[in-house]
């Protein structure tokens, strides 16, 4: 099976973005696929958006700092199926895990082709994780988890991101006003320990 799951009594508490999973279908796929986030990452992702996946039933959403901030900017939307965050990710929901699984599969794939035909994009691995230091954030997990050397897919995928991402348009990056509340959440210090 593609698609697998794991119970674990690691986590002691849910997700501190249980509340706009709930607005949703079933079944919610919260990702972050490196070739869609590149290009939600950029000033000019709201026109990407709207001509790569017009065939789509999605929302775009402005950037909200993860958790109650995200929720309270989509619990009065209409519901769709796809929600692309601005400089965070994807939200797929749907009442079958599988066809979630493989739109998010699908919309990575086209952000990808997308940027092939933009410039010469080598495959996104680990290497990209010892590029370069970062001061300036483009998502949340990059805030979170600059500082946590284990968490080298974090540091790998922020690295690609800044060095392709300015090849295809201009970075957008989060606010120093962001960045602060991001590390003071008791929810993300939480998650760091995990």
């Amino acid at each position: 099976s593609i698609i697998q799951s794991t119970i674990s009594d690691k986590y002691k508490r849910p997700s501190m973005e249980t509340g706009f999973h709930a607005l949703l279908n079933e079944y919610v796929l919260h990702v972050h696929p490196i070739y869609l986030t590149c290009l939600l990452c950029l000033k000019e992702s709201s026109q990407i958006v709207s001509e790569l996946y017009h065939q789509y039933d999605y929302q775009y959403v402005k950037y909200a700092n993860p958790g109650f901030d995200l929720y309270c900017v989509m619990r009065p939307m209409e519901s769709h199926d796809i929600y692309f965050l601005e400089n965070h990710g994807v939200i797929v929901s749907g009442l079958d895990m599988k066809y979630a699984f493989e739109i998010v599969h699908k919309l990575n794939n086209i952000a990808k082709e997308y940027m092939i035909s933009k410039c010469q994009l080598p495959d996104f691995d680990l290497s990209f994780a010892e590029a370069q230091s970062f001061d300036d954030y483009l998502f949340p997990d990059a805030v979170i988890f600059a500082d946590d050397l284990s968490k080298r897919e974090v540091r790998a995928a922020h690295n690609y991101i800044n060095i392709f991402g300015t090849k295809i348009g201009n970075l957008r990056h989060i606010t120093c006003g962001s960045v602060q509340l991001l590390k003071g959440l008791e929810s993300e210090q939480y998650r760091r320990t995990l």
